[in-house]
């Protein structure tokens, strides 16, 4: 996923956890949850307050162990009066009992539903890591929590000796478990199969990807909830890398579920053009071309339909469904999934491919980014355009329909603080807005993205109502920023020349070095200079991807930083979705999660668009550095 994500949970998912001592509450949770261990009642409440009952624990240390998928529905035995064969809790009593990790009381029984001790979960603990009564020193419980608290089992744990558990500490208990060393001085999580990253953490973004479900295509907006095995309860959705919610699901959008997580992945991204071609061939597909670009064919069902026995042939004009990567999860055919598109012209250029004769037709094309975000290239016939230019487009049979939009720019007023209504006018529950530049750039955005901004004449550059007289389609000119792209940079070069002749005298030239998204650029010219210093900066660039400008942007100092907000020159700043943020040391820049710069162990250094979008003045860069 390229954005992600509500920071607490996108930014977790792209970078590794922090080591141990310093993870917070919500990276224990997400990793509990993604491991499976504990994941909540059946709406996913973790009820961390709550306490934990014998039978409880020993469920959840089994989910922690090598025999999470080995448990049957029934143990098939009686091994204690209090736990029959036909318990909830008897295959997983079995295997712990079995495993030496519990045993029951004199008195024949094991008491499943009184509550668990600290020491009575430390012993457990400690025995699942191999430790045995020859490994400790003195007497129980002295000694099973002397051991339990040198393997650092302890951190973040409340409950005191003789003290019932609760959740909460039980949770900790399993996370501190991760990377405390076993009896043969492994780490607990390797030994389980689950892979470290250099210093000897859990790797956060493989344990996710792990467990992600999917893809599916969705049927309508409405039918989200059927392609979950849980209910819509207490979910985290994010669209096209954004937090958004259940709501947002739309009519063929690709989806892909985390079960323990309760989280959702939701992608519209749509290419609509004419298929080139299907690499390396028919006969077993990996790959087809569509609208000039490459793209991977991600499911066994799209392979199919661009295959000797599917439906598309090259000069189709199709569209793919894309789902994460940009991998295409479903082909369809443009007529099929059509609808009239307005957008913006990112670029134009030309296209190839070959008919059934085996002659190669060439046709001009316009690539359109539309209000929905996703970008579609359609063929201009005999005619031309200009990048930036808003269109109207869509499929007619096999061919593609482009048509020029006089701009309609008379709506002006407040966005509501819900995101609902503009000026007089109410926003439609469907409704896809983009924010434009100059340049062809194009961003889609939610309306909660522009609640209370004031939009005067010009910051609309097109609407379209429906049939209840609501705005369902907005573009927007420079209004969020969201559509420019930031980077840091790292050296600037800058020179006139000197000469007895006069052109000598106002020669000009530059070299910059500079990182966008954690990735090394530069840009150099003998002719030109943008005038800017290291530091954060703006991007733009042509329809072919080169810079036609940069400019700095303002740096701020950060006193605070937590969730989506950060105290920036003394004010409360939000921080853009997608920020890039960044642990310097040493000329190096390591991209991180907002969570591991929260602390007080960082100063951090800020910068802001300052380029008068009315819904912009967004943190778009965070550094820091050890105090």
């Amino acid at each position: 996923m390229k954005k992600v994500l509500s920071l607490a949970l996108a930014l977790c998912l792209i970078s590794a956890l922090p080591a141990a001592a310093a993870a917070d509450q919500t990276e224990v949770e997400n990793t509990i949850r993604a491991l499976g261990i504990m994941t909540g009642d059946e709406k996913g409440n973790m009820n961390l307050a709550k306490d934990i009952t014998r039978a409880e624990f020993v469920k959840l240390a089994v989910n922690a162990s090598v025999y999470k998928d080995k448990a049957a529905d029934s143990s098939g035995y009686s091994l204690f009066k209090d736990v029959k064969s036909s318990h909830w809790a008897s295959p997983s009593v079995k295997i712990a009992v079995d495993n030496g990790w519990v045993t029951g009381y004199s008195d024949g029984t094991f008491r499943p539903d009184k509550g668990i001790t600290l020491e009575e979960a430390a012993t457990l603990a400690v025995r699942m890591l191999g430790y045995t009564q020859e490994d400790l020193v003195g007497s129980f419980p002295d000694a099973q929590l002397a051991m339990y608290r040198s393997l650092g089992l302890d951190k973040n744990v409340s409950a005191s000796r003789g003290d019932t558990a609760l959740r909460r500490d039980c949770m900790n208990i399993f996370y501190n478990m991760l990377t405390a060393n076993t009896k043969q001085g492994t780490p607990y999580a390797s030994a389980l199969g689950y892979k470290l990253d250099s210093a000897g953490n859990i790797n956060y973004t493989a344990l996710v990807n792990a467990g992600i479900e999917g893809p599916s295509v969705l049927k309508s907006g409405s039918a989200l909830g059927d392609a979950l095995p849980f209910t819509l309860e207490n979910i985290t959705v994010y669209r096209n890398g954004a937090i958004s919610s259940a709501a947002s699901a739309q009519t063929h959008d690709v989806c892909y579920y985390h079960k323990n997580l309760r989280t959702v992945w939701l992608y519209s991204k749509r290419v609509t053009g004419a298929l080139t071609a299907v690499s390396p061939g028919t006969s077993d597909p990996a790959s087809v071309t569509v609208a000039g670009a490459s793209y991977t064919l991600g499911t066994s069902a799209a392979a199919h339909s661009v295959s000797d026995l599917g439906e598309f042939k090259t000069g189709d004009s199709v569209t793919l469904l894309l789902g994460r990567d940009d991998a295409v999860c479903a082909v369809m055919s443009a007529e099929a999934i059509n609808e009239t598109v307005y957008g913006i012209v990112k670029s134009v250029g030309k296209s190839s491919y070959t008919d059934e004769t085996g002659k190669e037709v060439l046709y001009d094309t316009a690539t359109v980014v539309g209000t929905d975000g996703a970008e579609r290239t359609y063929s201009l016939g005999g005619g031309t355009i200009d990048v930036g230019t808003l269109v109207s487009a869509g499929y007619t049979g096999r061919a593609g329909e482009l048509a020029r939009l006089s701009e309609k720019n008379n709506i002006t007023g407040l966005v509501g603080d819900d995101g609902k209504t503009l000026g007089e006018y109410a926003f439609a529950g469907d409704i896809q807005i983009l924010d434009t530049n100059a340049a062809g750039a194009g961003t889609a955005v939610t309306p909660e993205r522009i609640a209370g901004t004031q939009l005067v004449y010009g910051d609309v550059r097109y609407y379209a109502l429906n049939a209840s007289g609501e705005i369902y389609r907005l573009i927007l000119r420079d209004v969020t920023g969201d559509q420019y792209v930031y980077g840091i940079i790292t050296s600037a070069t800058e020179s006139k020349g000197s000469g007895s002749d006069s052109s000598a005298s106002f020669s000009i030239s530059c070299s910059y070095s500079f990182i966008i998204d954690g990735k090394q650029g530069a840009y150099s010219s003998q002719s030109t200079a943008f005038g800017v210093t290291e530091g954060g900066a703006v991007f733009t660039y042509d329809n072919k991807g080169n810079i036609t400008r940069i400019r700095n942007i303002k740096g701020v100092d950060i006193s605070a930083v937590g969730g989506v907000w950060a105290e920036a020159d003394g004010k409360k700043t939000e921080i853009a979705s997608g920020a890039q943020i960044y642990v310097y040391n040493r000329g190096e820049y390591t991209p991180v999660s907002v969570e591991t710069i929260s602390g007080e162990e960082y100063r951090v250094f800020g910068y802001i668009d300052n380029s008068g979008f009315p819904a912009g003045g967004r943190i778009r860069i965070m550094i820091a550095t050890k105090a």
